[in-house]
């Protein structure tokens, strides 16, 4: 939540506005955290999947600001020789 407000710097982005017009009316949850007004902006998390294949897979989610732009660069990795890594290893091979 905190991290969508911060990409608000363009209050007259039609696009944003609606979609957080929308989601307000959607959840209520939401429009309760929304009116806390926090901003931060995410640098790194934990995200939890279960791919299909591989099965569950944690990995660590980094966010890289480009100098200069008005973007992020997402990073997604696994700690080397945990179940996660292997996970992700099977899936390239199976890819490859």
């Amino acid at each position: 939540m905190a991290d969508l407000r911060a990409t608000g710097r363009y209050p007259g982005d039609a696009d944003i506005r609606t979609l957080v017009d929308d989601l307000k009316e959607r959840s209520p949850l939401f429009a309760e955290l929304w009116a806390t007004r926090d901003i931060e902006v995410q640098r790194t998390l934990t995200k939890h999947m279960t791919h299909p294949i591989a099965g569950p897979i944690e990995l660590d989610c980094d966010f890289l600001p480009i100098a200069g732009a008005d973007q992020r660069l997402v990073l997604y990795t696994a700690a080397p020789g945990t179940p996660s890594h292997k996970a992700l290893q099977r899936l390239r091979e199976t890819f490859a």
